[in-house]
């Protein structure tokens, strides 16, 4: 469980941190963090052989049509690439950033059953993982989460 609904699948590779500690708090403010308001770490998951990370964060005030210009408005990020698709009859919007080293594939979605702003972060310093995770966001998202 993840947010207040979700189901993750966790691979047999990766490390499901939960409750989150300060170090990842400190790792998420450094990759993901972005100033929009009210963002909570629920949850961190790493790879074993730390290629990336997977930081899972709500909000229970900011709506998923304001998100995209709020994150725009953050200097420390980049938005390079944008785009939107529906993933079990859920409107997902993507986010291809990058911030300091760290590139990030952002998803974001309203959790139907309690209304709530889930964030989605997979972050990398390796371009190339981050942007194939954003490149195949319907597949990955629909392998990784229920919605």
């Amino acid at each position: 469980m993840y947010a207040k609904y979700g189901r993750l699948k966790v691979a047999e590779n990766e490390v499901n941190k939960y409750p989150v500690t300060n170090q990842e708090v400190q790792e998420f403010d450094a990759c993901c963090y972005t100033e929009v308001g009210d963002v909570f770490l629920n949850r961190v998951i790493h790879d074993n052989e730390g290629r990336y990370g997977i930081f899972i964060s709500v909000s229970e005030s900011i709506m998923q049509s304001e998100f995209g210009a709020l994150q725009k408005s953050d200097s420390n990020i980049q938005v390079l690439e944008n785009k939107t698709a529906v993933i079990s009859k859920i409107k997902t919007d993507g986010y291809f950033l990058k911030k300091n080293e760290a590139y990030i594939a952002r998803f974001t979605y309203m959790e139907t059953k309690s209304g709530i702003l889930v964030i989605y972060d997979f972050a990398s310093t390796d371009e190339s993982v981050a942007k194939s995770c954003y490149d195949n966001m319907t597949n990955y998202l629909d392998e990784k989460i229920r919605l």
